[in-house]
């Protein structure tokens, strides 16, 4: 990986392969991140993985490659309920640790972000306390703490809070709508 830029797309159900492996790594190195346990998700087929990529708009899992080998996701999930479709929850956020450092998060999460705004009012996630960069991060795109959910997860005993930001679309410039 030189200094190129990623290419950052929505996945599809193609590529519930490339996802499948990158997501399994993702829960074994960075377990306390993921309210997902990789022994589950090590049960569930590859079909699964084709499912989970092939929700109904808005929702779409962005990824983010170098030289065609997926090296990072983030997914934007939107609940279907007409009084809940308005928000949308960013989950599922990883960067392989040999493409850190080099403004990954930031593109796909940038995608996300720019996909959500024509779609979305609002945008909702949850990171880790002890998750300074990833908080930075979030800070940066202009997400707002506004809760703490303490013991949110366990994780081989230990406890892990969670901080609970937003996104509030609306205050976006917004692309006009295409005819």
């Amino acid at each position: 990986m030189g200094a190129e830029a990623p290419e950052i797309r929505v996945l599809g159900p193609q590529d519930a392969a490339d996802y499948r492996a990158l997501r399994l790594f993702a829960l074994e190195c960075e377990p306390e991140a993921f309210s997902a346990d990789l022994e589950e998700a090590r049960g569930h087929g590859l079909d699964w993985f084709r499912n989970r990529l092939d929700l109904p708009p808005p929702s779409a899992t962005f990824g983010a490659f170098f030289g065609g080998t997926l090296v990072g996701a983030a997914s934007l999930i939107v609940e279907t309920s007409r009084k809940m479709s308005h928000r949308g929850l960013v989950a599922g956020v990883f960067v392989s640790p040999e493409a850190r450092g080099r403004g990954v998060a930031a593109r796909l999460l940038g995608g996300l972000v720019d996909h959500a705004t024509d779609r979305l009012d609002v945008l909702d996630l949850a990171v880790g306390t002890y998750n300074a960069p990833a908080r930075a991060l979030y800070l940066r795109l202009g997400f707002t703490p506004y809760g703490l959910m303490r013991d949110a997860l366990r994780v081989n005993g230990r406890s892990i809070d969670e901080e609970m930001m937003s996104l509030d679309l609306r205050t976006r410039a917004r692309r006009p709508a295409s005819d």
